[in-house]
């Protein structure tokens, strides 16, 4: 992912302030470039909360060392304002991990409707609220993290690559239409 103010992250620094009040050994990582400089904002934010020892800043992860902290993570949180689609989430739940999301992420629908994940307004008393219960559970993250690594299936590269490709196809294959065409169609 990155760090950018559509994600909430103050929503989630706020959030893991609360439900690492009951787990001590809770860390937060935010993992991403942050085009935006927000991160001198969350440090302080966290600072102010008493976690900034437990937040971690990391920058881009790629390939092994994104790899490597999706399996040293226990929950994935995305308390996004809006989401188009959520590849980082999509990786996450790929690598097996729990997530709550926002209804703004625009596949939450679909995620909600399978149990793949826990989808909860952004506000950060829910979110703690979620993060606590899956924290506390360790059975559930298990259940939950299958079904979001089916989830995540439908949206392997190998699969989407040959329907990208069978989609072009037929574009590329129809009769081509001009302005002049289109402006006679549309009076």
């Amino acid at each position: 992912g990155r760090l950018s103010h559509k994600k909430g992250l103050d929503v989630l620094v706020d959030a893991f302030a609360r439900a690492a009040a009951s787990h001590p050994d809770a860390r937060l990582v935010l993992a991403g470039p942050d085009d935006e400089a927000l991160t001198p904002r969350l440090r302080a934010e966290a600072a102010a909360l008493g976690i900034a020892d437990r937040v971690t800043f990391t920058g881009m992860l790629d390939g092994d060392a994104k790899r490597a902290a999706l399996a040293a993570a226990t929950v994935f949180a995305l308390p996004s304002h809006t989401e188009n689609f959520g590849v980082a989430l999509v990786e996450a739940m790929a690598a097996g991990l729990p997530a709550v999301i926002t209804p703004q992420v625009n596949i939450a629908p679909a995620i909600a409707a399978e149990d793949a994940a826990l989808v909860r307004d952004r506000d950060a008393t829910q979110f703690a609220a979620a993060i606590d219960a899956l924290l506390r559970d360790p059975a559930r993250r298990h259940t939950m993290g299958e079904r979001g690594r089916e989830f995540a299936r439908r949206y392997d590269w190998s699969d989407v690559a040959h329907e990208w490709a069978a989609m072009y196809d037929r574009v590329a294959r129809r009769p081509r239409v001009t302005q002049r065409k289109a402006m006679r169609h549309a009076a």
